[in-house]
């Protein structure tokens, strides 16, 4: 079982006050119908027929690779805020996300990897990693895409 990653303690930021947007009128489309097609007619013939060679399936991008917490900087902090309504319900915990970080430093893919207990933590926290920016992970100068185990942790004052 591997070791857990040592938690990066981050403060809440203070609760900032949204502007609701000004509502965006609704545009309607519509869609050209299908066109119609009239299928060809089949003709047997006696001729042999030739079949291509099967095609190479596509190589797969390489996983990417997993790194260490330690491993990966943030450029941009995650927003951290604890959700009003956990703060009423008095929740709190650590929110373990598994993010993968691509060649550009922006979280590609976040997933709750273990839960806090509490949707609203657990929500606000994958959000947030998604708003996050890092230094881009590089070996011999080339950026790699990198997956991290990134703790967040909700403490009420």
């Amino acid at each position: 079982m591997p070791m857990p990653m040592p938690l990066q303690r981050v403060q809440p930021l203070p609760m900032l006050a949204a502007r609701s947007p000004e509502p965006v009128p609704a545009e309607v489309f519509s869609l050209p119908p299908p066109p119609t097609v009239q299928p060809e007619p089949v003709v047997a013939t006696t001729q042999a027929v030739t079949t291509a060679p099967p095609a190479q399936p596509a190589s797969p991008s390489p996983a990417p690779r997993r790194v260490d917490a330690t491993a990966v900087t943030y450029l941009s902090l995650p927003p951290v805020e604890v959700p009003r309504a956990s703060r009423r319900a008095g929740e709190s915990g650590v929110v373990w996300l598994r993010v993968v970080v691509d060649t550009r430093g922006l979280p590609k893919l976040v997933q709750v990897q273990r839960s806090s207990g509490h949707a609203r933590l657990d929500e606000q926290a994958a959000w947030a990693i998604r708003q996050a920016r890092f230094k881009p992970h590089t070996e011999n100068n080339t950026p790699i895409e990198v997956e991290v185990i990134a703790p967040i942790e909700y403490l009420l004052d």
